[in-house]
């Protein structure tokens, strides 16, 4: 019976977790940045049992992994239209927490404008209509966060048709 808390360095993550059955407690979290952290575990006692903690552990957290996935709101579009590109960002398991950081667009392999900030829901919208009529191959270049590792999504075939004079 009781409880148990757990510890990187000096930290406390979460709070006590109980104890099972079979005397093993669990808890899953997303604290803990990447690197190396000496974790143990706190026995906070009970009416029977004192206080008593474990040795250190040393876990190792590595960068996650996303998947990025790149649409167009219109394909083709007409030239000289505004066109909307929408990048998603999501984690890859057992990763959870949202990515944050920027995302690039190329353009046949030419950047677009500056880098854009993820949403909160680790998506963003780009829309240009700086795209000459044509065949154009974007890409989405996710630039990583202290969480996640840079990744890119597959490239989308854009077309641009060509205006139709009107006389």
């Amino acid at each position: 019976t009781g409880e148990v808390q757990l510890y990187a360095g000096s930290q406390a993550l979460g709070g006590p977790v109980a104890l099972d059955h079979r005397g093993t407690a669990r808890l899953t979290t997303d604290e803990l940045p990447v690197g190396t952290h000496r974790v143990r575990a706190v026995y906070l006692g009970d009416d029977d049992r004192y206080d008593a903690s474990s040795a250190f552990l040393d876990q190792v957290v590595n960068p996650g992994t996303t998947t990025v996935r790149l649409t167009s709101d219109r394909n083709p579009a007409p030239a000289g239209a505004p066109l909307t590109f929408v990048v998603q960002v999501d984690p890859v398991r057992p990763a959870t927490a949202t990515p944050t950081g920027q995302v690039s667009l190329e353009i046949d392999g030419v950047p677009l404008d500056a880098p854009v900030a993820l949403g909160p829901d680790g998506r963003v919208r780009v829309t240009t209509a700086a795209l000459a009529a044509g065949g154009h191959t974007v890409l989405a270049r996710y630039l990583g966060d202290e969480r996640y590792d840079p990744a890119a999504s597959a490239p989308l075939a854009q077309k641009v048709a060509e205006r139709r004079a009107t006389v």
